[in-house]
């Protein structure tokens, strides 16, 4: 099965560097990972993710965000998030 999807995000932190993954039933699909930084908290930046994954039935996935470098505090709000499986 394929996973592709896409995020626009804004950080209340800032500069911060996240990283975007997919995960099958709360484990890290390490080849979805995705870093990506903003500059200023005005930032809207975005990230596109891929993957191939197997699964089985009642198998689950779910879209992750991690902070990477930048301020322990803070919030990543998601005005659009899209994630399609084939």
């Amino acid at each position: 099965m394929s996973a592709v999807g896409s995020i626009s995000y804004q950080a209340s932190t800032a500069p911060s560097t996240y990283i975007f993954y997919i995960a099958k039933n709360g484990v890290v699909v390490n080849q979805s990972k995705v870093y990506s930084a903003v500059q200023t908290t005005t930032d809207l930046a975005s990230a596109s993710i891929a993957a191939i994954i197997e699964m089985t039935t009642n198998d689950y996935v779910e879209f992750w965000v991690e902070r990477y470098a930048g301020s322990p505090s803070g919030n990543v709000n998601v005005p659009s998030l899209n994630l399609v499986l084939r």
